[in-house]
């Protein structure tokens, strides 16, 4: 259902934007994003692909998907020196 509504969209020459959710598997979504913006479907499901701006007219959007904040940091317990080390967080906070 999703995708034939995104290939409608597409064949249209509408530029579309997906991010992932909370409970999106931002591997699964991700997968071929770069092939697919050359296609007009732009998505992000990470840091990275945040900041890559998407150029839709006379502007850009910025858009920004679900990030867990500290996943991947630390040993298992979330501690104020994991936040620290997190790029998600570093890229959005100058506060310690």
């Amino acid at each position: 259902m999703l995708s034939d509504a995104v290939t409608r969209l597409v064949d249209t020459g509408a530029q579309v934007v997906l991010t992932s959710g909370n409970h999106d598997s931002a591997i699964r979504l991700g997968f071929a994003a770069r092939l697919l913006e050359r296609a007009g479907l732009h998505i992000r499901t990470d840091v990275e692909g945040s900041t890559r701006a998407i150029p839709v007219g006379d502007g850009v959007i910025h858009a920004v998907p679900y990030l867990e904040p500290l996943a991947g940091y630390g040993s298992g317990r979330r501690t104020r020196g994991d936040a620290r080390r997190c790029p998600a967080r570093r890229a959005g906070s100058t506060s310690t």
